[in-house]
């Protein structure tokens, strides 16, 4: 890649974040205000409930994209035909995986001896098959660094998200106003992805190309696999011994203390991850860019987390009411977990947009074992 193709992708990268930050910011003072409303309403049964669920339909979801998403997007040499093949395989596996997860939630939930997962669990596999058809129309956006696409997109399917689960809340429908929000935000997501790729795909299946695309993505989706189930563990453990009030002010206090990581964290990954799949060949500016990105990423969250551990309690109280007030103790143990969780997801991301898929996989795994 040449100097003048490296600034290119700096000027994409400083758009990205301009577009990404005012959606963010927009969409976020919403959220912010929603969850406070919802939380005053719910009780923590639901976000129990919804976390438990979270667990099993996390772990599937990675296993319908398979890492295909970030294979397509790191992949060097990508064409229409094995695009059209992926979208159709994606649909086909989102599909099989919702019958099969359909099949299995009575089971699961007769394991945590509770009736209304069945139902929760059910609803939340539409998700499997929108993950599916959305995963390539994603990775062709990402691929061109349609950041300012990419920001409207996601900030109008957080919208209808926000206004689904106030609606919902305020109607008295308990857990299922934050799993249909869940399914709302993620449906206009896939929508707008759909939009973009502006053609009907055909059914072509380069088997040759698709298999090197499924090798990276298998490696990339072995690692976020092991991610996801130690960071997950604890609310499947919790549940089992504590069941879902006790997991519900668990679930808050992690949603709560992982927001500054969750939103101005993932802003960094998704305009970093394409970024970084670009300069594959060029080490230098790659690096280059990963300290930049990084210290202004410290710079922004870590103050926050660490000054929101001394406010907490009061926070809680004043913003959520009493009832919230068992999360406090969890909420500041995570905020400081969190100061560390910055520079790791970075890092992680990072190594995977530059096709550093080994590394990152032991590193994975040694994580785990530590």
């Amino acid at each position: 890649m040449s100097d003048t193709q490296y600034d290119h992708v700096k000027k994409s990268v400083v758009s990205g974040f301009l577009w990404q930050g005012i959606v963010k910011a927009g969409v976020q003072l919403l959220t912010w205000a929603s969850t406070i409303i919802v939380a005053r309403l719910l009780h923590p049964d639901d976000y129990g409930l919804m976390a438990i669920q979270g667990v099993y339909s996390g772990l599937i979801i990675l296993l319908v994209d398979f890492g295909v998403t970030n294979g397509l997007i790191n992949h060097k040499e990508v064409n229409q035909e094995l695009l059209d093949g992926f979208f159709y395989l994606m649909a086909f596996l989102g599909l099989a995986f919702f019958g099969f997860y359909y099949l299995i939630t009575p089971f699961i939930a007769s394991f945590y001896q509770h009736e209304q997962l069945v139902g929760v669990m059910r609803a939340a596999g539409v998700l499997f098959i929108l993950g599916g058809i959305r995963a390539v129309p994603q990775a062709f956006a990402m691929r061109n660094l349609a950041y300012k696409y990419q920001a409207v997109v996601e900030g109008v399917s957080a919208l209808a998200g926000t206004v689904t689960v106030l609606a919902m809340a305020m109607l008295g429908y308990g857990v299922w106003s934050l799993v249909m929000a869940t399914v709302v935000s993620q449906g206009v997501n896939t929508v707008g992805y759909l939009l973009y790729y502006k053609r009907m795909p055909r059914c072509t299946f380069p088997l040759e190309e698709i298999a090197a695309v499924f090798k990276t993505g298998s490696q990339i989706m072995t690692t976020r696999f092991v991610d996801m189930i130690t960071r997950r563990a604890d609310v499947f453990f919790l549940g089992l011994a504590a069941g879902p009030t006790v997991t519900g002010y668990y679930s808050m206090a992690f949603s709560l203390a992982g927001m500054p990581l969750d939103k101005v964290g993932f802003m960094f990954n998704q305009v970093a991850f394409p970024a970084f799949s670009r300069l594959q060949a060029q080490k230098e500016n790659a690096a280059d860019l990963f300290l930049k990105l990084h210290k202004f990423l410290l710079l922004i969250c870590a103050p926050v987390l660490l000054g929101a551990i001394f406010v907490v309690d009061q926070a809680i109280l004043l913003i959520l009411g009493s009832k919230w007030q068992p999360a406090t103790l969890a909420m500041q143990v995570i905020l400081g977990i969190n100061v560390l969780r910055l520079s790791e997801r970075f890092l992680a991301n990072s190594l995977m947009g530059v096709g550093a898929v080994a590394s990152l996989m032991r590193y994975r795994l040694w994580t785990a074992g530590v």
